[in-house]
């Protein structure tokens, strides 16, 4: 029965609807008008909390205009679970999709490096592997996998977001040009507790998505290197795949 009003409740918040009434005492007075007061509270509580997520992308916008488009994804978007931390993961999404920033693009991709950040911040720690472990496990001849960090998250951009975020977190802003750039980009969360972002190759991006990767590394490796088209390549992919690794980036797979 608990649940049942714990649901119904949270659906009343979301929907403005009075669903909760029959569960409640009757003798109670303004039922509903007790229920627009959690309902209101939910609707400024997300607003705070996409604002204190996405600081740069409200700077972009403007608060008015950043507060009415917070207001529209809160509008259409239930908070899943109980926990506030995973709200707003679609905002990105949402902000680069929509009507009004069609000639801001560059927007929602800000917005989503500033949620990679949120995430990397708040996720699972685990042990990363080094690239000697994983070089003593290949001469060992074992079969294993790797994964990605739990805090590590990996998008593609058209513009110079990232560049953008990290020009508003000086003070004063001294300003940035807004340009057309393709890139990779990875956030994680080192053995230090430190979130690092990393602009990747292409080939390294693609390394990412086999899903050789984890249940066989080697497998994937091999893959990545003979897609290479010189042996400069080749030593620049390594290298790059080294110094990533002994960032912190990888831990073991479980699906092996």
């Amino acid at each position: 029965m608990l649940e049942t009003i714990q649901k119904t409740l949270i659906e009343d918040i979301h929907n403005v609807s009075r669903n909760l009434a029959p569960y409640l005492d009757e003798s109670i007075a303004n039922i509903g008008a007790r229920i627009d007061i959690f309902a209101n509270n939910r609707k400024f509580g997300h607003l705070d909390l996409l604002a204190s997520i996405y600081p740069t992308t409200k700077q972009l916008l403007g608060e008015d205009f950043f507060d009415a488009i917070a207001k529209d994804f809160i509008a259409g978007t239930a908070q899943a679970s109980g926990n506030r931390h995973e709200y707003g993961g679609d905002f990105a999404r949402f902000l680069a999709s929509h009507s009004r920033l069609e000639k801001m693009q560059y927007v929602g991709e800000v917005a989503a490096i500033e949620w990679m950040h949120f995430g990397a911040n708040l996720a699972d720690d685990a042990a990363a592997i080094t690239i000697g472990e994983i070089a003593a496990k290949m001469e060992a001849g074992e079969v294993f996998g790797l994964a990605l960090h739990p805090s590590a998250t990996h998008i593609s951009c058209n513009w110079n977001a990232l560049e953008i975020c990290q020009a508003h977190q000086k003070l004063p802003f001294e300003g940035i040009e807004l340009q057309a750039s393709k890139s990779n980009l990875l956030c994680w969360r080192d053995q230090d507790d430190e979130v690092l972002f990393s602009k990747i190759s292409d080939d390294f991006s693609n390394l990412l998505l086999m899903s050789q990767l984890k249940t066989n590394f080697g497998v994937a490796l091999s893959e990545a290197i003979l897609s290479q088209e010189s042996s400069s390549e080749t030593s620049i992919f390594q290298t790059e795949f080294a110094q990533l690794t002994d960032a912190g980036i990888f831990t073991i797979s479980k699906e092996n």
